[in-house]
């Protein structure tokens, strides 16, 4: 049973405001249920009714579900099982359960309030686009992997049971069928053999009673597109299934409804992955975690009303325990052992110490002022719980350099110590005493530490761009942190989290966390990090093809920025930055010329591996598409050095700086150099025939023997890498094109121009039939220059 609020002229619509009696056995509008007052029945179902209530104590409105006796004895236990299998789960996409109870004898849940619509209804009465519709159902994936990944399969999946709130997002519901999988096992009312589910969305292990587990999830998610794309649940052939979609998704989604759950795909993250849209040239470019002061914003009031007897000197030597001779020689023995550049390393170290000097004289001067009376002593230990903070983040990433775990870390050293957290916010009054109406009691001073703690943990391997990592533990952090109810922190794990997202090109998801984060940030005071959020915003709206939308969120960055110089340094630089890529990917690369060369002259300055590499990746390219050849391959392979000596192998900066060199290596056509770096793409991955990205590689290797006059060589790696690509990859798709192009070019050289034509007539076709923003990917190759060639095949 699902529910989903309705409003009638901005306020909840009530049983009597829409003419209905209320129902025998429910509670009436106004009715108390411990700290909950009922506004509104908004459905019924055999276990219980759901009801709008308003929770008074916090002042919030949510949703209650209340067994009812018709739902016999087992009907609390069920309930109950519910509410566990929910509150182990901490996603922007599943419904949060906020409090169980009792009420007359009966068990009640008291979940976040989501006004809206079911999935059904959503996709039934809103014209969603291919895209949109993909968008969304992927989103819903993530919130089903989520809970998964916390050892929960819902068993009972379907468009009925996904809640889609006014501003777009989906919330998974109704988990009263769930169980657990994981190693601390929760106890299901409801057990396999029992068969219970929806039929339509059943797997075969479901229906025979068999053990279910995430596959079962998987199977009822497949079936779930499926019927958004075609409105009917039996399972199509994949002819007919990629009339609607792309075929490389149906391909996907066809292989999740198989009927043994050993054949589908190994968990719902695998299948996520393999939906995904695929990445364009600039995700990376500007799209650095690069943490600001508005980290530190966040951490900066107590409700301490005065200060104890003071020992300043005391005070100010307390940061002297991160700076232990044992602990600086053990980190610069990490970085060495990593291959880190001695430069770096000393760098490292001065950093350090210059940090740790401010941090003694920030608690020093504000110990002093207070002891002589001249400054409250709440506004002191408000400026001491934000130093602190801002040790204790520096100090967990150090101990995870140097730690048990330090060789997932290679030579990599995360930004938080090459850069140390700024530390003015916790030198500016206003700043501190913004926070104080929603800062925690004292007794839970300690949980926000750790909260914020985890917040960090996940945004360290997020710098090392180990996404894959950071992922679920930002997901878990945010849900920690909204349980403290601290506005600024989770303002800041959003804005962390959607930095990450961004970084790791998944558009989307970066966009929702960062508008979250401004919302959120908003509220709370939170200036600097709004202004960084949309910053982050010009970025991530180019990754997602919407170059309107990321121009007008620069004019409203830039204003925030101008309106607060001092609020932090780089500001107008990653603006910078974010606005000549932008420029770049929509055919103004001479007008990016000037942004992007003062972010590079800035990093120079600053040196950061990720951020300097991000800065010569966005040159590049501006270069590239300018014909400036050499220019962009110097930078390129400046990129390539840096990421080599300073970050480690996984980073995402190693492929996409190898990916860029081939991309202007191939508009240069200079064959000996591009077959040397299509081969060394080629070397770092693993021979499959179901891989796009190494079929890409192999047509990049094809087109430098081609230009080499190999002719034979060339149509050895051609025709296979075409052969993949048209299975995997849409038909509008930039690489596909390319790879009809190049072999055209072949078959025009051996004189088969009946065969060029047929290729280059395809090509076009695929060409006309892409989306605008499809022009902004590294294969794509303008429409009269296949024109041009196809002209040539067709001339006696």
């Amino acid at each position: 049973m699902s529910y989903a609020g309705t409003s009638v002229e901005g306020e909840a619509a009530t049983v009597r405001e829409r003419g209905l009696a209320t129902p025998a056995g429910t509670l009436a509008r106004g009715a108390a249920l411990e700290r909950y007052v009922i506004l509104d029945l908004l459905g019924e179902g055999g276990m219980g009714v759901v009801y709008a209530a308003y929770d008074y104590a916090l002042d919030r409105k949510v949703a209650i579900k209340l067994v009812t006796p018709a739902a016999g004895e087992g009907g609390a236990e069920i309930l109950l099982a519910e509410a566990k299998a929910m509150a182990k789960l901490a996603h922007p996409a599943i419904v949060a359960v906020h409090d169980v109870g009792e009420f007359r004898g009966q068990v009640f849940i008291a979940m976040e309030y989501v006004e809206g619509e079911t999935l059904r209804v959503h996709l039934a009465t809103r014209a969603l686009d291919k895209a949109a519709k993909l968008a969304l159902l992927r989103d819903v994936g993530e919130g089903l992997a989520t809970a998964h990944r916390g050892g929960i399969v819902h068993r009972d999946f379907k468009p009925d049971n996904v809640l889609i709130a006014r501003d777009g997002r989906p919330k998974i519901a109704d988990f009263g069928l769930a169980k657990s999988v994981g190693p601390a096992q929760l106890a299901s009312p409801i057990a396999d053999s029992d068969s219970a589910g929806t039929p339509g969305y059943m797997s075969p292990e479901q229906h025979l009673g068999e053990v279910t587990d995430a596959a079962t999830d998987q199977y009822a998610y497949c079936i779930t597109v499926i019927e958004a794309f075609t409105g009917e649940r039996e399972i199509p052939s994949l002819a007919t299934l990629g009339e609607v979609m792309p075929r490389r998704i149906a391909r996907a989604v066809l292989r999740g409804t198989a009927r043994k759950a050993a054949d589908r795909w190994p968990s719902m993250d695998a299948l996520l992955a393999a939906i995904a849209p695929r990445r364009r040239r600039f995700a990376v470019a500007g799209l650095a975690v690069i943490l600001s002061g508005a980290v530190i914003a966040t951490l900066v009031v107590t409700r301490t009303r005065s200060a104890p007897e003071l020992d300043c000197e005391r005070v100010a030597a307390s940061v002297d325990t991160l700076w232990s001779p044992a602990q600086t020689a053990a980190l610069a023995s990490r970085l060495r052992d990593g291959g880190a550049e001695p430069a770096l390393a000393a760098e490292v170290e001065r950093s350090l110490s210059q940090w740790a000097a401010a941090w003694r004289q920030t608690a020093k001067t504000s110990c002093d002022a207070t002891r002589a009376g001249t400054q409250d002593g709440g506004l002191h230990a408000m400026r001491m719980h934000c130093l602190e903070l801002a040790r204790a983040r520096l100090d967990d990433t150090i101990a995870a350099i140097v730690g048990p775990d330090a060789e997932a870390f290679g030579g990599a050293v995360p930004q938080a110590v090459q850069a140390p957290p700024d530390l003015g916010a916790c030198q500016r009054d206003q700043e501190l005493l913004g926070w104080a109406d929603s800062f925690p009691e004292q007794a839970n001073l300690d949980e926000l530490m750790a909260a914020q703690r985890d917040v960090y943990a996940a945004n360290t391997l997020a710098e090392l761009g180990r996404n894959d990592l950071a992922r679920p533990k930002f997901l878990a952090a945010i849900g920690r942190a909204r349980a403290l109810k601290f506005a600024p922190l989770v303002a800041e794990a959003y804005f962390l989290f959607g930095a990450s997202e961004a970084f790791a090109g998944r558009g989307d998801a970066a966009a929702n966390a960062l508008f979250e984060a401004i919302s959120i940030g908003e509220a709370a005071g939170a200036g600097t990090l709004v202004t960084n959020a949309w910053i982050r915003l010009v970025f991530v709206q180019g990754l997602r093809g919407r170059p309107g939308d990321a121009i007008a969120f620069a004019e409203i960055a830039r204003a925030r920025v101008r309106r607060n110089p001092g609020s932090f340094e780089d500001a107008e630089i990653t603006l910078d930055g974010a606005v000549g890529a932008l420029m770049a990917d929509h055919g103004r690369a001479a007008e990016a010329l000037p942004f992007l060369d003062r972010q590079l002259a800035y990093y120079d300055a600053h040196p950061e591996p990720v951020n300097l590499v991000s800065a010569l990746q966005g040159l590049a390219g501006a270069h590239m598409v300018l014909g400036h050849f050499d220019q962009a391959v110097d930078l390129v392979n400046r990129a390539l050095s840096i990421a080599r000596a300073q970050l480690p192998a996984e980073h995402a900066a190693h492929p996409t700086s190898r990916a860029l060199l081939v991309q202007i290596l191939v508009a240069a056509k200079r064959g000996p150099e591009l077959l040397v770096a299509a081969e060394a793409a080629l070397a770092g991955s693993e021979p499959s025939p179901d891989d796009p990205v190494r079929a890409a590689n192999l047509r990049d290797r094809g087109y430098a023997h081609l230009l080499l006059g190999r002719l034979a060589e060339a149509r050895a790696d051609l025709e296979p890498a075409l052969a993949t690509l048209d299975r995997l990859v849409p038909a509008d798709d930039p690489d596909l094109a390319r790879a009809r192009y190049d072999l055209a070019l072949l078959e025009l050289a051996e004189h088969h121009a009946p065969r060029a034509v047929a290729l280059l007539e395809q090509a076009i076709a695929g060409t006309r039939a892409a989306a605008a923003e499809r022009r902004i990917e590294p294969a794509y190759v303008p429409e009269a220059e296949l024109e041009a060639a196809l002209a040539s095949a067709r001339a006696p």
